[in-house]
């Protein structure tokens, strides 16, 4: 697996035992890959001594505290400027990526001169811990959702892509990009002045469909993307989607983003945006019996009977023949011992 091509930019807020347990992963699979940690937490992660002995495929960088979005798209934006490799994936601390399948994405961006972004399917999953917390770490994986589905932004036009988009609204934020791309991205961000973690995701995923295709691939299993309440994108949100002020962000930054192709063009705003997104919604109808079951999967998520049932449930039980997921799981199940293990090594 050659991901020499590749560094991933590690995002560091404040929760220092997903960090420890990313880092815990990453130093038992050793990925030939380099890595930037971007710390945004309210004090460095690690002592200047610790620092000082990373490997060398590791950089550390502290940022001061990420307080807002600015502070964390400035964050991204200094981090992704120190990325001396043609790719980069940005990961939050509580994701785990298969490193198969990014081996997979990056050859398909490789290949392909016009992609600017690609990625596998993303799964949700949860930890039932052994205790009650408030960030569960480890202990007994549940499977969920697939967390997106709706396809490629693979239009050959700009603006067609954009209105691909607009009606599919599922982010890329996990891909794999080239990096040249996401860096302007972020410094066109800075120069538009977001404010807003929906509205900064938003408009990061247009600005970089405006630039080239967004490939999401069902072929091959990419990451697991952790449930919990903790999640860092709801510390900053800072806008009521409902409110007129919010409303006219949004029209400020669509008109931003999409000026490289419509000029000063503006017969796209909120109101066109949310018609064309609501006739998608429109047409999706629930899985009542996919949507029970899982329901009661996660009610009795203990039971040796849901065990056995995810094994032979084809929504999940693929999953667990996975090579990576196996280790993932292997991992999760192992707690503490895992962070001792790594620590005295």
């Amino acid at each position: 697996m050659n991901l020499e091509d590749l560094t991933i930019v590690l995002l560091l807020t404040d929760r220092d035992e997903f960090a420890q347990r990313w880092l815990t992963y990453f130093e038992i699979t050793k990925p030939n890959v380099s890595l930037i940690i971007a710390d945004g937490g309210p004090k460095p992660y690690f002592t200047l001594e610790e620092r000082n002995n990373l490997p060398g495929q590791i950089r550390y960088f502290y940022y001061g505290f990420d307080k807002d979005i600015l502070s964390m798209i400035l964050k991204i934006h200094a981090s992704l400027s120190n990325v001396d490799t043609e790719f980069v994936l940005l990961s939050s601390d509580d994701d785990f990526y298969l490193f198969d399948g990014i081996a997979c994405a990056l050859a398909e961006l490789k290949q392909d001169p016009e992609l600017h972004a690609c990625m596998g399917i993303v799964r949700d999953f949860s930890i039932f811990a052994d205790e009650i917390l408030v960030r569960p770490t480890f202990g007994c994986l549940r499977f969920g959702d697939e967390m997106y589905s709706s396809g490629s932004l693979d239009q050959e036009s700009p603006i067609a892509r954009a209105e691909s988009f607009f009606e599919k609204d599922e982010s890329f934020w996990h891909a794999i990009y080239r990096t040249d791309t996401l860096k302007q991205a972020h410094s066109d961000a800075i120069e538009v002045g977001i404010e807003d973690f929906a509205l900064y995701e938003f408009f990061i995923n247009l600005r970089t469909s405006i630039a080239g295709k967004l490939i999401r691939s069902s072929h091959y299993l990419y990451m697991l993307h952790q449930v919990h309440n903790e999640g860092q994108a709801n510390k900053i949100l800072a806008f009521d989607k409902n409110d007129v002020a919010w409303r006219f962000e949004f029209n400020k930054i669509l008109k931003f983003a999409l000026k490289p192709v419509l000029h000063d063009r503006t017969e796209y705003n909120f109101e066109l945006v949310s018609k064309l997104r609501n006739s998608r919604l429109n047409n999706i109808h629930s899985l009542n019996l996919r949507a029970l079951l899982e329901v009661i999967k996660y009610r009795f998520g203990k039971s040796i009977w849901v065990y056995l049932l995810n094994h032979i449930d084809p929504f999940v039980a693929h999953l667990y023949w996975n090579r990576d997921v196996k280790q993932i799981l292997r991992f999760l199940r192992s707690g503490s011992t895992a962070l001792k293990t790594s620590s005295s090594s």
